[in-house]
């Protein structure tokens, strides 16, 4: 590791303390303090849970690792340095801060938010575990978003982000994605057996609550949990989504790269497939209604010019 990523306990320290006043301002201790655990795949849309919990709980105090990345003392150098890259070399002083906050805010018994993906189940039942030894009542909110849905997501939030920064602008790949996806259901089902968190729930990206463990008491989230990831979207929802991803890359003269050919290539499909739809439900009109000639309206009759 490059020694510019270094930092001293004091740098680091120092950090932390204007990161918790900046956390706590106007921000109440609790008796009963909650905490909200949050998974969901990467761009599956994990900031509406943030809305929800914000709107439930105005006194929670989100901790979300990423955003405490560019804290780190020297993360210009590093930037200017190593463009994108520079998320490995800031990752440890960021992970130490989230600990670190967690640690002082859980003791002083603070509502928390505190993001994750359920990659693994190590992290969330650690967490859970010292939180609840701390008094704390646990909930695991979980976004349930289809593969392809979350898989367009990561590829428009790296478009927005490299408009915004193109050296930083960090793309999530589609095998980090599906890893995550693949492991959710078995992952979700393991907590919901461990019975660690007062409640699970489930929310669609329109903020609809799709399962609660409460409502479901002898209901695993795992069968919802995988119909929705394997759920297909429809053509026209497909076709709309991708469209805009693509749009999103022409701006930003991505045009060349797998994934901006392998979505022309797909909208191509998809556009073929819709327009044999359209046909055969002409067909089947005619059929239905042999009296309806489209080639011989009535209606039309005078309008035709006259020679």
């Amino acid at each position: 590791m490059d020694e510019l990523a270094d930092y001293t306990d004091h740098q680091f320290e120092t950090k932390l303390q204007i990161e918790i006043e900046q956390l706590t301002k106007n921000k109440q201790a609790q008796e009963s303090p909650k905490a909200y655990l949050l998974g969901g795949q990467p761009g599956a849309g994990k900031s509406g849970l943030h809305q929800l919990i914000k709107a439930e709980d105005p006194n929670a105090i989100t901790i979300d690792n990423d955003t405490f990345k560019w804290l780190h003392p020297k993360y210009k150098q590093l930037e200017q340095k190593y463009g994108k890259d520079v998320v490995k070399y800031v990752t440890p002083f960021s992970n130490q801060m989230t600990e670190s906050l967690i640690d002082y805010l859980s003791d002083k018994k603070f509502d928390l938010i505190i993001e994750g993906t359920l990659r693994t189940v190590e992290v969330p039942m650690a967490t859970v575990t010292k939180l609840q030894n701390r008094g704390y009542e646990a909930s695991l909110y979980v976004m349930a978003v289809p593969r392809i849905e979350s898989y367009l997501g990561t590829l428009a939030r790296y478009e927005d982000q490299f408009s915004l920064s193109p050296r930083t602008a960090r793309a999530t790949t589609k095998e980090a994605h599906d890893v995550v996806a693949r492991q959710l259901p078995d992952n979700l089902d393991f907590l919901y057996k461990q019975r660690l968190f007062k409640e699970i729930r489930l929310y669609d990206r329109k903020g609809n609550k799709l399962y609660s463990s409460l409502e479901n008491l002898n209901e695993s989230p795992k069968k919802i949990i995988t119909e929705i990831l394997n759920r297909k979207l429809d053509n026209n929802t497909l076709l709309n989504s991708i469209d805009s991803v693509i749009n999103k890359m022409e701006i930003n003269h991505h045009t060349t790269t797998p994934q901006y050919l392998d979505l022309v290539e797909k909208t191509t499909e998809l556009k073929k497939e819709i327009s044999g739809r359209v046909q055969e439900q002409l067909k089947e009109f005619a059929e239905k209604n042999p009296e309806v000639n489209p080639k011989e309206d009535p209606e039309n009759k005078n309008d035709r010019p006259s020679y």
